[in-house]
């Protein structure tokens, strides 16, 4: 199976882009590594999240999970390859609770 047919059918046209520009956009942070990914794409749930994982373990395809993208260490390119999952779009904050000091917040 087309591995990247496979995402789109999961989460749109709109939201993968195996692109080389694309790519190579994420293929830095800021720290002096780098690592392109063979894709980009971007959740917008948790059970889209769920089904890219299953997807990715079932072809032993890298998964890189990406906020924002400011790290400093690397931690967020596929210095293997795989794919980068682009969080970035999943920004909400679900809950505040003053009284307790904690907020629920998306990973994005």
């Amino acid at each position: 199976m087309d591995f990247i047919k496979d995402l789109t059918s999961i989460v749109g046209a709109d939201n993968v882009t195996a692109s080389h520009v694309d790519c190579l956009a994420y293929s830095r942070d800021m720290s002096i590594h780098a690592g392109v990914p063979q894709a980009v794409v971007f959740a917008s749930d948790t059970e889209q999240v769920s089904k890219i994982l299953a997807l990715a373990n079932s072809q032993q395809i890298p998964v890189v999970a990406r906020g924002t993208g400011s790290s400093v260490t690397g931690a967020v390119l596929a210095v293997k390859g795989g794919v980068v999952l682009d969080f970035s779009r999943m920004n909400a904050v679900k809950q505040i609770n003053k009284a307790d000091g904690y907020a629920v917040v998306e990973p994005g």
